[in-house]
Formats: C-alpha cells, sequence, structure tokens
C-alpha cells in the first residue's frame, strides 16, 4: 500500500534547508517532487542525518553509492537513480544485488562503446594511411580499373550459365584416370570408353559458348557486375546490394565444365589448335578478377590448361607455334590473388563493417559464444582496421613489390590467429597464388625436358643436368617469395618434377596436404601423373603415341 503523508512546502524546506543542492538538483526537482509524496516524512530526516554525518562507515557507503547512483541518473536512468538515491538508507540485500548487476551491465556497455570508439578510430586511419599509399580504397578506385564492359555480350554469357541449371545440365562423365594415362603415353590404342561419346552429348551446349569466346570484349568477372549493374552512384554496397548481385558472379561449375572438355576434346581430336585457342581465350576473359572467387576460379582454369598443354606433349601433338607462346607466358597467378584481395577489401569489407554494427553476440552464432568470439562485438572494429591492414601487405607481397613486407608479416602472425573474420583466410589464399605459380613454371619446365628428349636423347640423371641444357635454373629457384621444384631421375625413360617437400617455403605457406611424398605417387603404378604439384611422365624415345599424329601440325 502506497505512503499517503502529506508534507507541506514550509516542512520541506526546514528539513532540507542546510542540505546542498546543486544544479542538477534543482533542474530535477519537479520530478522528486511526485516521488516525494509519497515518502515517509522520516526519510528526509535520516537522509540529512546521514549527508551531514560522511564520517561514519554507512554513512561513507551510502554517499559512495548516491554518488554511483546520481552519475547513473545522469546518464540514462534518471527516475529510478533519484528514487533510489533517496531510498538509499533503507536498502536491502536484493536492492543492493540488483543496483550491482546494474552496475556491471552499465560498465560492460562503457567498455564496449570505448572499444567500439577506438576500433572506428583505427579503421579510419588505416584506410586514411592506404589511401594516401596510392592504393585503392573505394569503388570509384575500382571502376576506374575496370576493362571495357560489352553489356549484351555479359547478358549472352549470363544466359549461357544460366542454361546449365535451367536444362539440368550432366556433368561430364569422370575420367578414369589410369586408362586416360596409358592412352596419352601410348600404352593402349584407344581412348577410354565412353569420353567421346560424352563430349558429343555436350558439344551443342559448348559450341555456343566458345562462339562467345572468340568475342575478345567477353570479361568473365565481377567486373561486369560492378560496371553494369551496381549503381554508379553508390559509394558503398550494402545487403541488399549484394542479395542481388551475388547470384550473377561467375560460376565456378560452368566454367570449369567448359575448360575440362575442351581439353578433354583437344587430345581426341585430329587439329587441337582450335581448343587450345579456345582454352587461351577464357584464360583472356578471366584474367581481370576483382574478387577473390574470380581469383580462384580463374586459377583452376589455369591449371586445366596447363595439363592440357602438358598432356598434348606427352602425346607428342602439341602445335609448336602454340608451344612457344605458352612457354613464353609470364605467370600472373599471384597477380590474380592479389587483384581478387583488392576487390575483398574495398568492396566486401566495408559490408562485413556495416553488418557488425547490427551485431549482437548469440549462442550458437558463428561469431558467439560456440566460438569463443564474444569480444566480437566490442572489438570487431579495431579487428576489421587488422584485417584490411592485413590484406594490403599480403597483395604487395603477392605483387613482388615489397618483399620485405615478409618480415612485417611476420610481427603481426599471431593477430590472424586472434581475430575473426576473412583475414584468417589470408593465408590460405596468399598458398593459393604461391602454387599457382609453382604450376606454371612445373608445367613449362616438363615441356621442356619433354622436348630436349624428343630426338631419342637420354633423359638427364640429375637436376644439374636439365639446367645445363636449359641454360637456367630460375625455374627450380627463382627466389624467396616462391616454391622451389625438384627434379628426379625415375627411370631411363620416366621422371618427375614436383615442389621441393624439403622447402624453404616461404612464410605463412601452408602446407597442408598439397605436398605428399614421392613414395605415395610411385606406388600408383600409373603410367603417367598429372597433379598440380607433381607429375610424373614417361618419355618416349621412338614410336609415337597412342593417337597418331596429324601430318598437319608440327611437333615438339
Amino acid at each position: 500500500m502506497l505512503f499517503q503523508y502529506d508534507l507541506s512546502d514550509t516542512e520541506s524546506e526546514e528539513v532540507n534547508r542546510d542540505i546542498p543542492r546543486s544544479s542538477s538538483v534543482v533542474a530535477v526537482d519537479h520530478t522528486i517532487g511526485r516521488v516525494h509524496r509519497r515518502m515517509p516524512r522520516h526519510v528526509d530526516s535520516i537522509r540529512a542525518a546521514y549527508w551531514h554525518s560522511p564520517a561514519s562507515a554507512s554513512g561513507q557507503c551510502s554517499s559512495m553509492l548516491r554518488n554511483c547512483l546520481h552519475f547513473i541518473s545522469w546518464m540514462r536512468w534518471p527516475h529510478v537513480g533519484l528514487q533510489a538515491m533517496r531510498c538509499c538508507p533503507r536498502l536491502r540485500w536484493w536492492m543492493w544485488t540488483g543496483l550491482s548487476l546494474l552496475f556491471v551491465i552499465f560498465a560492460i556497455e562503457i567498455f564496449v562503446q570505448i572499444e567500439q570508439h577506438i576500433g572506428a578510430s583505427n579503421l579510419r586511419q588505416v584506410i586514411a594511411n592506404l589511401h594516401a599509399a596510392g592504393k585503392s580504397t573505394t569503388i570509384d578506385d575500382l571502376r576506374a580499373k575496370s576493362p571495357a564492359i560489352d553489356a549484351h555480350l555479359q547478358n549472352e554469357w549470363n544466359a549461357w550459365s544460366t542454361r546449365l541449371y535451367v536444362l539440368k545440365t550432366t556433368p561430364l562423365m569422370p575420367i578414369p584416370y589410369k586408362e586416360w594415362g596409358d592412352w596419352i603415353a601410348g600404352k593402349a590404342s584407344n581412348p577410354p570408353d565412353g569420353i567421346l561419346e560424352d563430349l558429343n552429348n555436350h558439344r551443342s551446349l559448348m559450341d555456343d559458348a566458345r562462339l562467345l569466346l572468340r568475342n575478345e570484349s567477353l570479361v568473365i568477372s565481377s567486373y561486369a557486375l560492378l560496371i553494369g549493374e551496381f549503381p554508379a552512384d553508390k559509394k558503398a554496397m550494402d545487403e541488399s546490394d549484394w542479395t542481388t548481385l551475388s547470384p550473377k558472379i561467375p560460376n565456378l561449375l560452368a566454367i570449369r565444365m567448359l575448360a575440362e572438355w575442351l581439353e578433354r576434346d583437344a587430345l581426341l581430336s585430329s587439329y587441337p589448335k582450335d581448343d587450345l585457342s579456345d582454352l587461351d581465350r577464357l584464360i583472356h576473359s578471366l584474367s581481370r578478377p576483382v574478387l577473390i572467387v574470380d581469383a580462384m576460379i580463374a586459377l583452376v582454369v589455369e591449371d586445366i590448361r596447363n595439363r592440357a598443354y602438358l598432356e598434348l606433349a606427352v602425346a607428342g601433338r602439341l602445335p609448336h607455334s602454340l608451344r612457344e607462346n605458352w612457354l613464353a607466358e609470364h605467370s600472373h597467378e599471384k597477380e590474380l590473388v592479389a587483384d581478387g584481395l583488392r576487390g575483398e577489401r574495398v568492396l566486401l569489407a566495408p559490408l562485413r563493417i556495416a553488418h557488425l554494427s547490427g551485431y549482437v553476440p548469440v549462442l550458437g552464432d558463428d561469431y558467439g559464444l560456440s566460438d569463443g568470439h564474444l569480444l566480437t562485438w566490442p572489438m570487431g572494429l579495431n579487428d576489421f582496421a587488422v584485417e584490411i591492414d592485413l590484406t594490403a601487405r599480403f597483395e604487395d607481397v603477392l605483387r613482388e613489390k615489397m618483399i620485405a613486407q615478409f618480415l612485417k608479416l611476420n610481427d603481426v602472425e599471431g593477430k590472424i590467429q586472434s581475430i575473426v573474420g576473412f583475414a584468417k583466410m589470408l593465408p590460405f589464399l596468399f598458398s593459393h597464388g604461391l602454387d599457382g605459380e609453382a604450376n606454371h613454371r612445373l608445367a613449362r619446365l616438363a615441356v621442356r625436358i619433354l622436348a630436349v628428349t624428343k630426338n631419342g636423347s637420354s633423359l638427364p640423371s640429375s637436376q644439374g643436368e636439365i639446367v645445363d641444357l636449359i641454360g637456367k635454373d630460375i625455374e627450380f629457384d627463382p627466389g624467396f617469395d616462391c616454391l622451389k621444384l625438384r627434379y628426379d631421375h625415375v627411370a631411363p625413360d620416366r621422371f618427375s618434377l614436383s615442389v621441393d617437400p624439403r622447402g624453404p617455403f616461404p612464410p605463412f605457406y601452408d602446407r597442408g596436404t598439397k605436398i605428399l611424398d614421392h613414395a605415395a605417387y610411385k606406388k600408383s603404378n600409373n603410367s603417367m601423373i598429372i597433379n598440380k604439384l607433381y607429375v610424373e611422365i614417361p618419355v618416349k624415345t621412338t614410336g609415337k603415341s597412342g593417337s597418331e599424329k596429324s601430318p598437319q601440325h608440327d611437333d615438339l
């Protein structure tokens, strides 16, 4: 039941005349009055006594609590704070518990706000430093780097990719690699059963794509979305934009099917030059990535293309003119990954930052308690500042502009493991760039070794002999920032090339399961092994391949 005491103005004045009244108390006098009339009159007398007796232990405790409550009343809860401040001498244990919890919540909120403010300041500073260094930091910077986009041609390419799903096109049949290798190496007279029939079943669909590839204006990249469909007046991508555009990003499955079809058709065709030329055009159209997914697609297709050239060289059917152009190509795999990292930093990092602004940790969330990342909420902006800075450093290393950045990266290696988000993928993506560059050198070195033995010459027995014959060893060990290759004389008519499992490896290189023990390959008993980072190839000293050479083509 509420108290109904009616305190006159005279009584109130008498009790309170000696109490110091700050401007804040005067300002909320009307609010206090509403609470004041519902409280017993002796509360004022006790309150005045305690205010005038700070020396007592209870008076000191009440004074400290009152100051805290007064501060809270200023900040967030004026009615609660003022009423609790007047009731302070009558507080019970459960009231103290509630106030303690209230104080803890308030302290956490202050901590979150301070950390978010520091993170936002660090983020602005990192972006300002990148801009001062001449790096792309805005969507307009990326637009300036975009190739010309033919909107009609892009729509036709997107329509072709979509047909694979609308028609539910059957994937290419898996290659039986042992039989495929036996046929290429000349140990079988016919290709594996079903391969030719499978190619013919997909020929009509692939021919449509090949017509589009022969237009040099085709750009298979997210640049087509950034220039053609993203509003030109927008300075940042939001979630609605990403929801609309992400389904139109280049499709890995469709592009990979096309590349593998061209590889197989080149081996089975009597005139492989057309298929190889279309593979070259496909790589050209993929050479301008703006997101990391674009770069990964380009690396996959580059691997398939290198394998096609090497398989034709083993079969003795690689056209001489295309061979020379292919051997003369400079590696650009690391630069593809660097371009993808730049786009992630400029386009998608701000999108993740915007998502973080409304983030609250939830049990089971990817960034929540289940993963031990509760601090993502207050410290997420600072994590993004570190992520953007690290991404830019990896870009520099991949572009070989600042090799000294390796040493700087070592200083922040622990941060990659402690923060959340895209930064944890950086060593993995960096490793993919190094793998692609190593595959580029490995395939071309294998073709050069085959050329040395094409007239029946014996296979060099050591890596030193290979270097003497080729005239340079840069293919094996190009430097600190690349993977080292190794040559092994397996048999008088067989050699292998691989990434040297003994290293040394560049900092942050993720070996994973990619570099395996050579003995595991040798136990396979395959006629030919062509993997991304390991090839084992037979050398023909006499005779022809399983597929007869076409007289209209140059040999190696």
